[in-house]
């Protein structure tokens, strides 16, 4: 008997050490990738470029009274821009070059050295940007420019002269494209840019909220103490 006991522990010590053992995993199998599909996304059409020889002046101010009065009764009191349309154009590189110069300066002064750089390259005739290009430091200086200055209408002038930057091509852009592109260029910031949109190119669709002008009339018409970089954010 006691041998029959001890055959049945065994057997069982047996079956307790086989459940015990662990069984090999089989091995994983290779994660199966979905085929890749390429999705073509539709981008937005650029913006159309407004200018205010294409615009319905008159419409376009009257859409603008009737969603905002208080800006309705400025018009009202202004009256339409056909004055300022008439003055609206002229050489872009002449425009930007006037841009830089006038930097933080007053009307007064800045016109003064305007005209002594031209008269410099020759002649308003000759203010190229060939000839601007071949005006020396020294010739620049006495005319009235900074070192500064006279280097970014340099690179100004380099860059029409290279085709990076020409008439046809800034009419061409969009408002964001030309406001990168100007930016890019040293001297001219984001208030020159908004400046030669707006007189240069005739873009309708430029708010200046960098001008400081601009932000004092704001801040008069809408009564209002928000940072004029905020609310520019909401245009």
């Amino acid at each position: 008997r006691s041998g029959g006991s001890e055959g049945k522990v065994r057997d069982r010590e047996a079956e307790v050490e086989v459940v015990g053992v662990k069984r090999a995993r089989p091995p994983p199998r290779p994660a199966t990738r979905a085929p890749k599909v390429k999705v073509e996304v539709e981008e937005d059409p650029p913006a159309p470029i407004v200018t205010l020889q294409s615009l319905d002046i008159p419409e376009a101010l009257l859409k603008l009274s009737d969603n905002d009065p208080k800006l309705g009764a400025v018009i009202r009191q202004i009256g339409p821009p056909t004055g300022l349309v008439t003055k609206i154009g002229g050489d872009p590189f002449k425009a930007l070059v006037k841009s830089i110069i006038y930097q933080q300066l007053s009307t007064t002064v800045a016109a003064k050295i305007y005209a002594r750089v031209a008269e410099a390259c020759g002649g308003d005739s000759h203010f190229t940007p060939d000839g601007a290009q071949r005006l020396s430091a020294e010739a620049g200086r006495k005319a009235g420019l900074s070192s500064r200055k006279y280097e970014y209408i340099q690179c100004l002038a380099q860059a029409f002269l290279s085709g990076e930057l020409s008439k046809q091509i800034l009419t061409s852009l969009s408002d964001r494209q030309c406001m990168d592109k100007l930016c890019s260029l040293r001297g001219i910031g984001e208030w020159s840019a908004h400046m030669f949109m707006m007189f240069s190119l005739a873009r309708a669709d430029v708010l200046p909220h960098g001008d400081l002008v601009i932000r004092k009339a704001f801040k008069r018409l809408y009564g209002c103490s928000q940072n004029m970089a905020t609310l520019s954010q909401t245009t």
